[in-house]
């Protein structure tokens, strides 16, 4: 069980909202809740490697585009963690 303590007007809006709906405040409050949580759980789940996915670029030949690629996301990775390619 919870409790939240909201702004007169934000209380008047989720009445509002409830009526429009035809359910309770309660289920509102769960719903809406329900939804955020979900959301800022899935950004949690995105890869941790989102922000470098896609960085790199290879020039050159077409047929070693696979290999450069691996070659600077490895790169990356190392550069990420504090490792110096040796």
């Amino acid at each position: 069980m919870s409790s939240v303590r909201l702004p007169a007007e934000m209380e008047e809006q989720v009445r509002r909202v409830a009526r429009a709906r035809g359910v309770t405040v309660s289920e509102v409050h769960r719903l809406e809740l329900k939804e955020y949580c979900e959301r800022e759980l899935a950004a949690g789940r995105a890869s941790r490697y989102d922000d470098v996915i896609g960085v790199a670029r290879a020039t050159g030949d077409r047929r070693d585009v696979a290999e450069k690629a691996r070659e600077l996301f490895g790169q990356i990775i190392d550069e990420r963690h504090g490792r110096h390619p040796g």
